[in-house]
């Protein structure tokens, strides 16, 4: 009986375990600014996208006047 316990409340604990990691795929993949900034972009979409700075911090751009632009 202590053993079925014991394996019981295991595996609750590695399926509790797997429950609370989140997943890397579902973290969406951001592309680095160098992509947007200077391109040019829809003119009448007043839009913000996130990515990566060079050193790999997220920061901002935006689409200003058909061009992206930091935010």
């Amino acid at each position: 009986m202590k053993s079925k316990l014991a394996v019981l409340s295991s595996l609750t604990c590695l399926a509790g375990g797997f429950v609370l990691l989140p997943s890397a795929q579902s973290q969406p993949q951001l592309g680095p600014c160098s992509q947007y900034i200077g391109k040019t972009c829809p003119s009448t979409a007043s839009e913000y996208r996130q990515c990566l700075q060079e050193d790999g911090l997220p920061d901002y751009v935006m689409c200003y006047q058909g061009w992206w632009i930091w935010a």
